[in-house]
C-alpha cells in the first residue's frame, strides 16, 4: 500500500514543521502483486489437483452382496499444469496439460480395473474482483483428450477374463468457476470444472486375443462401445505470479 504524501504534509504542519523543507522519496517500483485492481500484464504458472464424478456409470459386475461394481470415463483423480497470461485485471488466457484416472466404484479382491487419459486444453476466463485480494473466475475452453485402455482384469472370477478396450482420442468443451485469493506473488483457490467428451471404442482384446467389435456381447456393446467421459471435477489450485 502506498502512503499518501499529502497526509504526511498535513501531519507535519500540525506539528509546526511546515516551514521546514520536505523531500519525499518515491520508491522506484511500487507494483504490488497482492492487489489485482491495477494489474496489467501478468503471467502465472500453477497446478490443479482435482477429483470428480462422471455422469455415466458403466456396469462391470455385481458382488456376492448384490452390489454393483461400476466405472466411469469421467471423474476420478488427476493433476493439471497451467500456464496463464492476464491481459488486464479482467481477462486471463491459459494453456493446460493434465492426467486423470478413473477406478472401480468399489474395491474388490478379485477384480481390478481403471481408465486413464491425458489431455491438453486452452481456456479463457473472466475475473470478477470481490475483495482487494480475492476474485471469482468464470470461463471455458476446449480440450483434446487421449485415453489409454479401459483395462478390466476379472480373470480370478469364475468364467471371467482379462479384457482390454482401446478408445480413439476425442475433443470437447469445458466450463469452470473458481475462487482465488492472491497473496504477494502466489494464489490459492478452488472451484469446479465441467467437461464434455465422449470416446468411441476402436479395438478389444480378451485374454490377449483380439475380438472384432461386431462379435462383442450385446451387454459389452451397450456399456462400453460408446464411453461417456463427461463429468464434474472439484479442484484445489495454487499458482506463482510474475511479470
Amino acid at each position: 500500500m502506498l502512503i499518501k504524501r499529502h497526509s504526511i504534509l498535513m501531519f507535519l504542519s500540525l506539528l509546526g514543521f511546515i516551514s521546514l523543507p520536505v523531500h519525499a522519496q518515491i520508491p522506484a517500483d511500487t507494483t504490488n502483486l497482492a492487489s489485482l485492481n491495477n494489474v496489467g500484464e501478468l503471467w502465472s504458472i500453477g497446478t490443479h489437483i482435482f477429483g470428480g464424478v462422471g455422469f455415466d456409470q458403466h456396469l462391470i459386475g455385481i458382488t456376492t452382496d448384490e452390489e454393483e461394481i461400476n466405472i466411469s470415463a469421467g471423474g476420478g483423480f488427476g493433476i493439471m499444469a497451467i500456464f496463464a497470461y492476464n491481459f488486464n485485471s479482467l481477462w486471463e488466457a491459459s494453456i493446460n496439460a493434465g492426467f486423470q484416472n478413473s477406478s472401480l466404484s468399489k474395491d474388490v479382491k478379485n477384480v481390478e480395473g481403471d481408465f486413464s487419459r491425458t489431455f491438453f486444453s486452452a481456456s479463457l476466463k473472466y475475473r470478477i474482483n470481490v475483495t482487494e485480494n480475492g476474485y471469482i473466475k468464470i470461463g471455458g475452453g476446449y480440450g483434446f483428450y487421449t485415453p489409454r485402455d479401459l483395462d478390466v482384469d476379472a480373470s480370478e472370477v469364475a468364467g471371467g477374463a482379462h479384457n482390454i478396450y482401446e478408445y480413439d482420442g476425442n475433443s470437447g468443451p469445458h466450463l469452470s468457476a473458481e475462487y482465488e485469493h492472491i497473496a504477494t506473488n502466489y494464489t490459492i483457490g478452488g472451484g469446479l470444472r465441467y467437461v464434455n467428451v465422449q470416446y468411441d471404442m476402436s479395438s478389444a482384446k480378451s485374454n490377449g486375443i483380439s475380438i472384432p467389435l461386431s462379435l462383442l456381447p450385446s451387454e459389452v456393446k451397450k456399456e462400453f462401445l460408446e464411453f461417456n467421459g463427461s463429468g464434474i471435477d472439484f479442484f484445489f489450485s495454487i499458482s506463482y505470479l510474475f511479470n
